[in-house]
């Protein structure tokens, strides 16, 4: 289906947040994604390119959908994306994924993101504080400099609103007076307390996923504790 440019927002030096219309309601879950399609050049040849982008906004919000993503030098979609201006048309996909929340969930949630993968994140915050749902969230966020932080403004926003909404942002090429290390579970404990009665959202590059689930694993959290979202 099509979706209207509403606005594309400069997020960071690199990241923008787009924000789109369907031309019909699109019902999701926190946490899903869109596929965006495109017909991009590649090689002198013309060729139709799907690109997944996870969902910034809440269900809730029913004025627009925003997807935020950063520019890839050699990319055949997020330069496009980039590049939209309000009023432009952008073909997008129903929405997908298991990467998600639901009212079911009452236990207290650790979400792990490095880079673009914080977008899932705010999405599941913004509705869990939206909905005033008495889970507890402890966000944890990593990216390599200060002006490489996504959604600060938005997470300080979250905290004053949700009181159970904790976020910690730690550096990785940066000295600040905050934290400076890359995400690790002795990093996760000393934030969160015990591992106990709690469900693991994990979104970064795929690596970083892998081995921060396979840790978690070793320390005693059960693979059905933790959800996972590989994100380049």
């Amino acid at each position: 289906m099509q979706a209207s440019v509403l606005e594309n927002i400069q997020e960071t030096h690199n990241v923008k947040c787009l924000r789109i219309k369907p031309e019909s309601f699109l019902s999701f879950k926190p946490g899903q994604f869109i596929m965006v399609s495109h017909n991009a050049m590649k090689d002198g040849n013309p060729i139709e390119v799907k690109r997944a982008y996870s969902i910034a906004s809440s269900p809730l919000n029913h004025d627009y959908i925003e997807l935020a993503f950063d520019i890839k030098e050699f990319g055949l979609v997020s330069p496009y994306l980039y590049n939209l201006k309000k009023n432009d048309k952008v073909e997008i996909s129903e929405p997908n994924g298991f990467f998600t929340f639901d009212d079911n969930i009452k236990e207290e949630l650790i979400l792990i993101g490095a880079g673009t993968g914080i977008v899932p994140l705010i999405g599941i915050s913004r509705y869990i504080s939206e909905k005033n749902l008495p889970n507890k969230i402890t966000l944890i966020y990593s990216c390599k400099t200060k002006k490489d932080i996504i959604f600060h403004e938005e997470m300080k926003r979250i905290k004053e609103h949700h009181k159970g909404f904790v976020y910690h942002i730690t550096l990785t090429q940066e000295e600040w007076d905050g934290l400076s290390s890359r995400i690790n579970p002795s990093l996760i404990k000393q934030l969160t307390g015990n591992f106990n009665n709690k469900i693991f959202y994990i979104c970064g590059p795929p690596k970083m996923v892998i081995e921060i689930s396979k840790e978690l694993q070793e320390l005693g959290v059960l693979k059905d504790r933790i959800k996972l979202e590989g994100y380049e």
